[in-house]
């Protein structure tokens, strides 16, 4: 069990080798959307909230 995850993958056919980049590439594009989502919303968060004032000059569409 001392092998690392390169040495496993390195051991697999071609066409397994292939099938499993291209599922860490969705996995870490999954991660990135994440983590921008979490930006975006802590963001979002501090954002100051329009009062009465504000919202009667700009009705919602």
């Amino acid at each position: 069990m001392g092998q690392n995850l390169r040495e496993i993958i390195a051991e697999m056919p071609k066409e397994q080798q292939e099938k499993v980049a291209l599922r860490v590439k969705a996995l870490m594009a999954e991660h990135n959307l994440v983590e921008e989502c979490s930006t975006v919303q802590e963001q979002a968060q501090s954002l100051p909230t329009m009062s009465a004032e504000t919202t009667a000059m700009h009705p919602a569409s």
